[in-house]
């Protein structure tokens, strides 16, 4: 069997970008309906724990081989093979949520969130912080992760209802012109944590460059790409299964908190 080479360089362009994210873009715009449905295949594959092949690919998406290798082409991969050994390295790199990983040993689910619940306490300054950032600000533009976009949407209703203008779009196309329309009286709130970030570390970085009001609520995973004094971390076990519940719940109490003292 022929095994792709991938050279140095390749690789170190491409350490920290997500294919999923760059697959869930293609299946939500306005690309070719054939583009689309590659990319749904390939999302597909990811969340199946599955290696996709040529062959199965274009049996799926009636579509040549040689459309997969344009499309590989066009989204920036030497081909399709290169897109199939980036899926194998992301699903290894994320393992940890995988359904057959290894149970903790805790298993007391009011403990573990009772401990989520004590650091979210514990960083109470810079709950504070946010809190009079979000008081002060004109306009409150939130950008989040797609994992938490349901939360996020809530977030943003019940921020309405204390009488604060606040943005959340399910678009991410429209988070760029946010970003650039973003006044100095107005605050962007980002939210990261999951798999898709690679577009919210570009947009933070472009808020940085122009000097915007920003703060982030970030997984500890993923906080290292954030050099931030305005953020609150929340803590995580990677190797729990059902750490993705109580994340939610967890950044729901965060919300809750945020919310009491407006």
């Amino acid at each position: 069997m022929k095994v792709l080479k991938l050279n140095r360089s390749t690789l170190g362009d491409k350490m920290f970008e997500s294919i999923r994210e760059k697959l869930n873009s293609i299946y939500e715009s306005n690309e070719i309906s054939s583009h689309k449905l590659i990319a749904k295949y390939l999302i597909d594959c990811l969340d199946n724990d599955k290696t996709p092949t040529t062959k199965e690919c274009s049996e799926v998406c009636f579509i040549s081989e040689s459309a997969l290798t344009a499309f590989s082409k066009k989204y920036g991969y030497q081909g399709f093979r290169e897109i199939a050994v980036r899926i194998k390295v992301e699903r290894e790199l994320y393992k940890p949520f995988k359904k057959d990983t290894k149970r903790v040993k805790t298993t007391n689910v009011r403990e573990l969130v009772n401990k989520y619940f004590d650091q979210i306490d514990l960083q109470e300054d810079q709950l504070n912080k946010l809190v009079n950032k979000i008081k002060d600000a004109n306009k409150v533009y939130l950008i989040s992760s797609y994992e938490q976009e349901e939360n996020v949407n809530l977030f943003s209703s019940e921020l309405h209802f204390k009488n604060i203008e606040a943005y959340f779009t399910k678009q991410k196309r429209l988070e760029d012109m946010w970003i650039e329309k973003c006044e100095a009286n107005d605050l962007s709130i980002f939210l990261v944590c999951g798999l898709d970030n690679q577009s919210l570390t570009r947009l933070y970085t472009l808020a940085k460059e122009q000097q915007k009001n920003i703060f982030i609520i970030s997984s500890s995973s993923q906080s290292h790409k954030f050099k931030e004094e305005n953020s609150i971390i929340l803590q995580q076990e990677c190797d729990m299964e059902i750490y993705l519940s109580i994340r939610s719940i967890v950044i729901n109490y965060l919300f809750a908190k945020i919310l009491s003292k407006l």
